[in-house]
């Protein structure tokens, strides 16, 4: 599992350190590094075995330009330093630097040693889903990958889109899930049935279905009625069911060990939604799951308090962090909010979703 992460003059980063914790949360406004730092652990994945000679800036997973664009503007020296820390495993250290601002694949610096990688570290092996902010919305068909979905068990292949998603869902439905995942005092462990119970908790009572359409897939959800169930295309339902449905799929096949890295999983889902989604979440984290989000919601914040409030998880189990902006420079400054262990927080920063608190003082005038 991952313990620690540090990044040196990468983009907004001048030298930035975060204890990544069981689940890890992100938030902060627009623009202040939250994306950098996920951004960073997706390119050490898709350079692989490639660290032993430098860094890919143009992937699959994440493409972000050259080095001109990604070096940090105020740095301190040439290079741009990578370190993670795994529980019991000693730090690895990535270094790489190049004279050419043009490159997008950076050397890595001559005099370090060559560096081993954890393989049996979900980041750097099929443990891992990466969900990001761009996934697929609703489509008419979906593309099928067995290489994808069944030899390395991934929902994506570029840049986080979930675009093999419904084929996951397709090819695992009959698959046993964890039992701790299972949605409240549910009995059925297979993955289409817990799909059904927490769709149905996140946004109303709907059944998912997948079906064969020549050489691709069909997606769309059944609704109950009193006497029968409609089944509606997709592309004619709500955004936030189709935009969930790769988190829930990753987090109910997880299993302990596995790291799944989720942007903006509020993303067109009511606010009682983020709360059952965060359960989840939880709930996955408790059985050794790791999960690190970025978010803007405050009702994924709080979805997460409760979890700490009701002892699903502990304090411990959680880090909280709020990104800004250096006065002076345009380099991150990092805030940890910290979380009791009945689930309220302090040292909250001025910024930390207060808006309400100061839109409220308006209407009401006080």
């Amino acid at each position: 599992m991952l313990k620690q992460l540090s990044i040196k003059n990468f983009k907004f980063h001048r030298d930035l350190d975060l204890m990544i914790k069981p689940v890890t949360v992100m938030t902060g406004m627009n623009g202040m590094g939250k994306s950098s730092v996920i951004q960073s652990l997706l390119l050490l994945r898709q350079s692989g075995r490639d660290l032993k000679t430098g860094l890919n800036l143009k992937g699959d997973l994440c493409d972000v330009g050259t080095f001109g664009e990604v070096f940090c503007q105020d740095a301190r020296g040439n290079n741009i330093e990578f370190t993670l820390e795994f529980a019991d495993k000693d730090k690895l250290n990535f270094n790489f630097s190049t004279e050419n601002e043009l490159d997008t694949f950076i050397k890595k610096v001559p005099e370090l040693e060559d560096i081993i990688l954890p393989d049996d570290e979900a980041l750097f092996n099929d443990k891992f889903q990466y969900i990001s902010a761009f996934r697929f919305g609703p489509q008419k068909n979906y593309n099928r990958d067995t290489s994808i979905v069944v030899q390395h068990h991934q929902v994506s292949k570029e840049k986080g889109q979930c675009e093999y998603a419904v084929h996951y869902l397709y090819e695992y439905s009959k698959e046993t899930i964890l039992s701790q995942l299972r949605y409240k005092d549910t009995q059925e462990t297979q993955l289409e049935d817990q799909m059904e119970y927490w769709m149905s908790a996140i946004a109303s009572k709907i059944r998912v279905n997948v079906d064969i359409q020549g050489t691709d897939l069909t997606l769309s959800y059944g609704y109950r009625g009193k006497t029968k169930e409609s089944r509606v295309s997709a592309v004619n339902t709500g955004f936030g069911i189709t935009y969930v449905l790769p988190i829930l799929v990753s987090l109910l096949t997880a299993k302990p060990g596995h790291l799944i890295i989720i942007e903006n999983p509020e993303a067109h889902i009511h606010p009682k939604g983020q709360s059952v989604l965060m359960q989840l979440v939880a709930q996955a984290v408790a059985c050794g799951i790791q999960v690190i989000i970025e978010t803007h919601s405050d009702h994924i914040i709080n979805g997460l308090m409760v979890a700490v409030h009701n002892r699903i998880l502990t304090s411990e189990d959680v880090a909280l962090y709020y990104l800004q902006s250096e006065d002076e420079n345009h380099v991150s400054d990092i805030c940890s909010i910290t979380v009791k262990k009945d689930g309220r927080i302090s040292d909250a920063p001025q910024g930390f979703f207060d808006q309400i608190d100061i839109d409220m003082q308006t209407i009401v005038g006080f």
